[in-house]
């Protein structure tokens, strides 16, 4: 009986969270977007306020060396290449990508043709983007498995190499975002991480992690009804820790954090017990932070697919592999 209450009761306040979250996104998500057609007659200037930004213009674009630096790490193991060239091209139509987007390949050397499909993705997408750069995680590590989480923690400890000299003097400006391989974001979602990064620069940059409500809409004809339905829950279950007031804010699949404090809590783990590396990493940076990890919310929702497959058995191994 009282076991039946507490979940009965536990469901009322998810419910009840979720619509609340809702509704105060969806108002978040319209003041961000009013903030990029007031900016399209202004002229760049360097300043937090994404409101002085012009997005109509590459030339504005050029930027300092005290500038954002995204670096974006696309994390694919199986993936089609097809796949990857449709999230790059999104990336790629963005007017900051070519001046701060640095694109990390984080691949699994022990997949199949993959050093060709880097190379391929390279030769395309460089001249788009500030740098990219492919990550070939080693098979055979110990203790390590294949998957997002170990590519991803390889990719990152480059990520700290090429930028250590930026790390030296104390304040960094590279932010590391990682996505899936079927993730679109917009170039409001950057636009907001940099704001959110000037904002609070003096304070408490080097201990926030950004997060995003994720929404899976390009797909779901392609999936049973079933897979829907996890993945939407996936998805309200994030999306119910972004009200206002919450103390954290539950990344999923989708997130960001300075690479100072990246560096700061040893980078991604990337053993059996790191998968799920979305939420996992976010609890390592709050335990290694003492409890002084700050969440903020980017209220730009990233689009992402449903897992398919042309048979069940297909679909399995897609969501589980």
């Amino acid at each position: 009986m009282v076991y039946t209450l507490l979940v009965h009761t536990n469901m009322l306040w998810f419910a009840t969270r979720l619509s609340w979250s809702l509704w105060y996104v969806t108002r978040q998500t319209k003041q961000v977007l009013s903030r990029r057609w007031k900016a399209s007659q202004e002229d760049f200037v360097d300043d937090p306020d994404p409101s002085v930004s012009k997005f109509n213009d590459p030339e504005v674009y050029e930027v300092g060396d005290q500038e954002v630096i995204h670096a974006i790490i696309l994390p694919n193991y199986g993936e089609n290449l097809h796949t990857l060239m449709t999230t790059l091209n999104v990336f790629a139509s963005h007017p900051r990508a070519r001046s701060q987007y640095e694109i990390y390949l984080a691949m699994e050397q022990k997949e199949t043709e993959t050093a060709d499909k880097a190379q391929k993705l390279i030769s395309k997408f460089e001249k788009f983007f500030l740098h990219v750069r492919s990550m070939f995680h080693p098979a055979g590590l110990q203790g390590e498995i294949a998957g997002k989480s170990s590519n991803v923690a390889f990719a990152a400890r480059q990520i700290v190499h090429v930028h250590r000299a930026e790390l030296s003097p104390g304040s960094c400006n590279v932010i590391i975002t990682v996505i899936d391989a079927d993730t679109h974001l917009w170039q409001d979602c950057f636009t907001e991480i940099r704001r959110l990064h000037y904002a609070h620069l003096t304070d408490d940059t080097d201990r926030t992690l950004y997060s995003c409500p994720i929404i899976f809409d390009r797909n779901s004809h392609e999936s049973p009804i079933l897979v829907r339905c996890a993945d939407l829950i996936w998805g309200f279950a994030g999306l119910s820790t972004m009200y206002p007031g919450t103390t954290i804010s539950i990344p999923t699949s989708v997130y960001s954090l300075p690479l100072s404090l990246a560096e700061k809590v040893g980078g991604w783990d990337s053993d059996p017990t790191a998968i799920g590396e979305d939420m996992h990493t976010m609890l390592k940076c709050y335990f290694e932070t003492a409890g002084n990890l700050l969440t903020r919310v980017v209220y730009v929702p990233a689009s992402q697919c449903n897992v398919s497959g042309d048979t069940a058995r297909d679909r399995k191994i897609s969501k589980y592999r």
